[in-house]
């Protein structure tokens, strides 16, 4: 397979190099195995590496997981804006089916941890069946459990558990982190209210595109 078959201009990308975990978005597809991308950053601070340097990217479309390594080709500047393009070496990999269609939507949702008091009140980027991305400006972890409140309509709340599976780096904001979460002690009740929400909006979203 070849990257513009499993993915689409604007994915959000994780990136993997030695230590350091962040993100960028897909700008370009080029060739059959390259691709372009905004200029990796941590902290602000671009990530320099050599040709021969091999970085893993992952990413989710289409309710799979992909992941593969690039090397770096070139940065260079267009309409004001530093780029990167890489070239994929070796094959790309699926490494996760998701059981749920993934919705990208910006909810309200208030989370705190499940030994704590204190709360946050974020949004969030992504929901699903199975879990949630969000934006916070608090640090989590992986493994950490949260109480979670989902405001999915007007009118209609969702409390759930949930624990933190990864958290990366927000590209555009250096205090944002965005933090993926599983759903967990889940009630029949529960998965049917987001079964729902999500078939309801993935409904809507299809009649927006005829």
């Amino acid at each position: 397979m070849n990257l513009e078959s499993v993915a689409k201009i604007g994915v959000t990308m994780s990136v993997e190099y030695e230590k350091i975990k962040t993100t960028t978005k897909l700008q370009e597809f080029v060739g059959d195995n390259g691709f372009e991308v905004f200029q990796i950053t941590n902290d602000g601070v671009p990530i320099i590496t050599t040709s021969d340097e091999l970085l893993e990217f992952t990413f989710t479309y289409n309710c799979a997981t992909y992941r593969f390594e690039a090397k770096l080709e070139k940065t260079y500047i267009k309409d004001n804006l530093i780029l990167a393009q890489y070239k994929i070496d070796g094959k790309i990999a699926k490494v996760q089916r998701r059981e749920s269609f993934r919705l990208d939507i910006r909810l309200g949702a208030v989370v705190r941890l499940i030994t704590a008091e204190d709360e946050e009140t974020v949004r969030t980027i992504d929901i699903c069946e199975g879990g949630m991305q969000f934006e916070a400006l608090k640090k989590y972890y992986p493994k950490q459990t949260l109480k979670c409140l989902i405001f999915l309509y007007t009118d209609k709340e969702l409390h759930i558990n949930a624990e933190v599976v990864r958290t990366v780096k927000c590209k555009d904001d250096d205090n944002i982190t965005n933090v993926s979460v599983r759903f967990i002690n889940v009630s029949k009740e529960q998965q049917s209210v987001l079964r729902k929400f999500v078939l309801k909006q993935q409904l809507l979203l299809r009649k927006r595109l005829r």
